[in-house]
């Protein structure tokens, strides 16, 4: 005897489209609360398992306003401790973000670029007056930072940069520093984020910077 009732038809089809929709719910909901995909990062560059707080400190910028720790909230920067009589490896890394910002610009889909910050690993001769005819050479919008040598202490040493004066017998106002060549990123909170070890590839940085700031926001 044949079943003559439509509706007993239309069952099993209705079921189907029923655990369809129950499984897009699950998909959706999962992809909800999935945390963030890792960062995918180059041997280049160490990101800290916990970002590092950083204590305020006093210092100024070249135009010799007040640089404390609030600069740094609110944005992400790159950080390099140098100086400006550097005869070689500040020059370089200068030029290295340049073009890392650069690319950053350049990329798709953007990201808010991050500030560029050159604190001084010599106060004696980098007074904000030698900071602004450096620091801008190489970016009108970077920032140069210098300040008491306590400060500056207070800030190196949270952020592991060293500096060592070497003096120079022959010519005493023509010394050299010796100083971590290491650019450090700030994440929005004001903590340190990652090292980016030298020598310094600005397109890899570029890629690093963004999978580290596509990481922060997703996370957050």
């Amino acid at each position: 005897m044949s079943d003559s009732n439509p509706a007993l038809h239309h069952r099993p089809l209705f079921l189907l489209l029923l655990l369809a929709v129950l499984a897009g719910g699950l998909y959706l909901g999962w992809q909800q609360f999935a945390p963030p995909a890792p960062p995918r990062l180059s041997d280049q560059v160490t990101r800290l398992p916990q970002p590092r707080p950083i204590a305020d400190f006093a210092l100024i910028d070249h135009h010799e306003r007040p640089f404390t720790l609030a600069r740094f909230q609110g944005q992400w920067s790159f950080v390099f401790f140098g100086y400006t009589h550097c005869p070689d490896v500040c020059p370089t890394a200068m030029l290295d973000l340049k073009r890392t910002l650069e690319a950053v610009a350049a990329a798709e889909p953007a990201v808010e670029p991050p500030q560029v910050v050159f604190v001084t690993a010599d106060p004696e001769r980098d007074t904000p007056a030698q900071l602004a005819r450096f620091v801008p050479y190489f970016n009108p919008d970077f920032i140069g930072v210098t300040g008491p040598q306590d400060q500056l202490d207070q800030l190196s040493s949270q952020l592991s940069s060293l500096a060592v004066k070497v003096p120079n017998p022959d010519n005493p106002d023509n010394y050299l520093v010796d100083h971590t060549a290491s650019i450090l990123l700030l994440n929005p909170d004001g903590r340190l984020e990652a090292i980016f070890t030298s020598p310094h590839n600005p397109d890899t940085m570029a890629a690093d910077y963004r999978e580290l700031a596509r990481y922060f926001k997703e996370s957050s």
